[in-house]
């Protein structure tokens, strides 16, 4: 999926008020999608939202230990 279609995705529900939103990142190696994780991830804490919100992702630890350390440090993500 690419970065234009997830963010037009989220940001429906980010604009929305209401709970948390949780953003998951799940299926296979979910860090084989870091090129559009990434962005995304900034784009989001860059933005101004009506709701709060936190990231979740699963891995199978294939490449987390240097993906982790890179991205997921001082940010809201449970991985």
């Amino acid at each position: 999926m690419s970065f234009d279609m997830v963010k037009s995705i989220i940001e429906r529900f980010l604009m929305r008020t209401g709970g948390r939103l949780d953003i998951a990142f799940m299926g296979g190696e979910t860090l084989l999608a870091i090129d559009v994780i990434r962005p995304l991830v900034e784009w989001v804490e860059r933005g101004s939202w009506n709701r709060p919100y936190k990231f979740f992702g699963s891995t199978n630890g294939t490449i987390s230990s240097f993906v982790s350390r890179e991205i997921f440090n001082n940010k809201s993500i449970i991985l």
